[in-house]
C-alpha cells in the first residue's frame, strides 16, 4: 500500500523524489552515492538478526561520507503500555508479552482477525539497538525515546478504559495543548540521555518507539 502510495506521489510533476520497491537488504543504489537513508520498518521487520545487519550493511555502503542514518524500531517493552492502556489484560488472544521481554521476539497469533495486536516483529532494547548500528560501523550514534508515555492522552473520552487513561476524562479531541506542552516539556529531556533515562523508578522503560541518528 505505501509503495504504491509514494510511486503516485513520486509520478506528480511536482515531485522532487523517485520512488521504486525494493529489498533494504540489498539496495539498487551505487555505493556512496546517497546523503541520507531513512529505515523506518527494515528493523523491526527483519526478525532475523543476520537480516537486520544485512539491511544495515547496505544502508552504510550507499551512504556518502559524512552522510547521516535515521532509523526507527519498536522498544522491547512496547507491548506492556498497549496492554494496559487497551484494555487487553485478561484477553487470552494478546501476544505473549513475557516473550517480548525475553527476546523481543513479538508474535501475533492471529494477524488477520487480530491486526491491532501488530504483525510479527522484533522489538529493541535501546542498547540492543544502538550496538546494531554500531557494529555496522556508523559513528555518533544516538537513541531517542517517542511515542513515550503521554500517547494516551490523545485519545477522545469515549475510549477511555482504564484507570491509566484517568487523566483524558472530561475531554474531548484528547489532549489540551496545556497538556501536551506539558508531557513535551518532562520527556524532551529525558529521551535524549540514553537507556538509563528511558526507565521509570522500577527499571521499567516507557518509551514505546525508539528512534536512531548516526552518521558514517
Amino acid at each position: 500500500m505505501w509503495s504504491r502510495h509514494a510511486r503516485r506521489r513520486a509520478a506528480a510533476t511536482t515531485a522532487a523524489f523517485t520512488a521504486t520497491v525494493g529489498d533494504a537488504r540489498e539496495l539498487a543504489e551505487p555505493g556512496g552515492s546517497q546523503d541520507a537513508v531513512v529505515l523506518f520498518g527494515p528493523l523491526y521487520h527483519l526478525t532475523d538478526a543476520a537480516d537486520r545487519r544485512q539491511a544495515l550493511g547496505e544502508a552504510r555502503r550507499v551512504l556518502r561520507p559524512g552522510g547521516r542514518l535515521l532509523a526507527k524500531a519498536v522498544c522491547r517493552f512496547a507491548s506492556l503500555p498497549d496492554e494496559l492502556y487497551e484494555g487487553w489484560l485478561d484477553d487470552p488472544h494478546f501476544p505473549d508479552v513475557q516473550r517480548d521481554l525475553v527476546d523481543g521476539q513479538h508474535r501475533n497469533p492471529d494477524p488477520v482477525g487480530r491486526p491491532e495486536f501488530f504483525t510479527t516483529a522484533y522489538f529493541h532494547t535501546p542498547d540492543g539497538l544502538a550496538g546494531e548500528i554500531d557494529q555496522a560501523g556508523f559513528a555518533d550514534t544516538a537513541v531517542y525515546g517517542v511515542e513515550g508515555p503521554g500517547w494516551p492522552l490523545r485519545r477522545e473520552v469515549g475510549r477511555s478504559r482504564t484507570g491509566l487513561q484517568r487523566g483524558c476524562e472530561g475531554q474531548r479531541g484528547g489532549a489540551t495543548p496545556q497538556q501536551r506542552r506539558a508531557v513535551l516539556a518532562v520527556t524532551w529531556p529525558t529521551c535524549r540521555r540514553g537507556t538509563a533515562a528511558l526507565r521509570d523508578g522500577h527499571g521499567r522503560e516507557f518509551a514505546h518507539s525508539l528512534l536512531e541518528l548516526a552518521g558514517t
